[in-house]
């Protein structure tokens, strides 16, 4: 769990990089705890459903974190568009 999260921040870090803005401590932390959550799960022997459903979560919530889309703007339509 140790190396996991250790490589964890290495990646964030490296990622938060090619970022234009310098990015600050709490978008860092909000990374890896994002990244944690799927890993805590398998770590405490949730069913594999449960486990894909909250990397799924996670995904979505780190993306628009990311792209700085709020997820209550999403609309398919405007997909389709």
């Amino acid at each position: 769990m140790l190396l996991f999260a250790f490589s964890g921040a290495l990646i964030a870090a490296a990622w938060l990089r090619l970022e234009k803005d310098a990015p600050s401590l709490g978008d860092v932390l909000l990374m890896l705890a994002l990244a944690l959550v799927p890993t805590i799960a398998v770590a405490v022997r949730a069913r594999r459903l449960v486990v894909a459903g909250l990397a799924v979560a996670v995904t979505v919530a780190a993306c628009a974190e990311v792209f700085h889309a709020p997820l209550v703007d999403a609309d398919p339509d405007l997909a389709l568009a």
